[in-house]
């Protein structure tokens, strides 16, 4: 049996001087970002570490259909 390695974006931690803590970031591009990166929208989930992984499986279908 192979396994594969579930990798959907990777995790960022940001100092925030205002509110004088860490606040923790999740990022995912797309697997063409280099060559699209002038086209591309910005999603941004303020709850994130809920809804991260379903987004970025959603984005990802569209991907498949535009791209």
């Amino acid at each position: 049996m192979d396994t594969i390695s579930l990798v959907f974006g990777k995790k960022l931690a940001l100092k925030s001087e205002i509110l004088n803590e860490e606040i923790e970031t999740w990022l995912r591009f797309p697997t063409d970002f280099e060559k699209h990166k002038g086209s591309l929208s910005i999603l941004v989930l303020l709850d994130g570490d809920e809804y991260f992984k379903i987004a970025s499986d959603v984005i990802e279908l569209y991907e498949c259909t535009i791209f």
